[in-house]
């Protein structure tokens, strides 16, 4: 019984942001004034309007999405050409630069924060795009080409 009353506790506080924030999002600011915590009276998305215009809510979806995509599409292609040339071509290094990339595994992408983030500073506004991000998401993205390489080489003929 302890242990079911433990569990509904937590869920309850899990929740609980969740109304809170739904709550906050559906009332207007008279409401919100006479009471924080009370249900809406009457659903206004007003303030999803207001978010909308004044916070430029548009801008960052669109730049989210170019980020995304273009990080995305890059990996992609890089990731299969370089799994391609690790797994089917011989030539000098290429242990050595397959292991390179492998031992970024290691490494956890919170590390790599800072750097970035020193590079973002200095490339800030030299691009109307924003394209030292994109390639700040390629540096994470060395799983892909471990995954690329593999595939490769156990599933593409072997006669290449």
């Amino acid at each position: 019984m302890l242990i079911i009353f433990a569990l509904v506790v937590l869920a309850l506080s899990a929740i609980f942001p969740l109304y809170f924030m739904a709550q906050a999002a559906l009332r207007t600011q008279a409401e919100w004034n006479s009471s924080e915590l009370a249900f809406p009276t009457s659903l206004s998305l007003s303030t999803f309007r207001q978010v909308w215009l004044g916070g430029e809510v548009g801008v960052f979806l669109r730049n989210s999405f170019v980020i995304t995509v273009g990080s995305t599409a890059l990996s992609l292609v890089i990731s299969t050409m370089a799994g391609f040339s690790f797994a089917k071509t011989q030539w000098r290094l290429r242990k050595v630069t397959y292991y390179f990339i492998l031992s970024w595994l290691a490494l956890p992408p919170v590390v790599l924060i800072v750097p970035i983030y020193i590079e973002m500073v200095q490339l800030q506004g030299r691009y109307t795009i924003n394209y030292p991000v994109i390639m700040a998401g390629l540096l994470v993205a060395s799983i892909p080409v471990v995954v690329a390489y593999l595939f490769f080489q156990k599933f593409l003929v072997r006669e290449w």
